[in-house]
This record gives C-alpha cells, structure tokens and sequence, in this order.
C-alpha cells in the first residue's frame, strides 16, 4: 500500500509540471468562431461615425446611426467573425 501514495505524488508533479506557464513561449491562438468582448467609453460623436475608448487605452472608431450612442456612454464592443456589434 506504500506504493499508491508514491503514485499519486508523481502524478500530481508531472501533472503540475505540464500546467506549469512558460512566459518566453508564444501563444498562437484562433479567434475563429469565438466572440471577443471588450468594454469602452464613447468619446467622441460625429454625424455617422463615434470613437470608443477601449479598457486597454486604445481608440477606435466606428460607424453608427445618429443619436444612438453620446459621448461618456460606458458601451460593450463584441466582435464575431469579422462582425461588430456595439451595445449600451
């Protein structure tokens, strides 16, 4: 029986050591069918077009209908293959 718990301590390292994060390796990964979600501020309202100040500082600027969206409005930009959709 001393076995079993010798066991299970290797399998919890090399399990460990196979989550283990490497830092200096690049990720590759697919946004393919996957909806990406980010959140922003509107800053700025012209007449067919508004820019969003994104969480990460970035601007962006986008086509929209007047009188949708003001500036200071906070506002979610979800992005589904190649689409944008911006909501309240």
């Amino acid at each position: 029986m001393r076995s079993f718990p010798i066991f299970v301590l290797a399998l919890l390292s090399a399990t460990m050591a196979a989550c283990a994060h490497d830092p200096d390796r690049a990720t590759v990964s697919s946004t393919e069918g996957s909806t990406l979600v980010r959140t922003g501020e509107v800053t700025a309202v012209n007449e067919s077009q508004l820019t969003v100040r994104l969480e990460d500082g970035e601007l962006r600027v986008f086509q929209s209908e007047p009188g949708l969206f003001h500036v200071g409005d906070h506002v979610k930009v979800s992005s589904h293959k190649g689409e944008v959709r911006i909501t309240h």
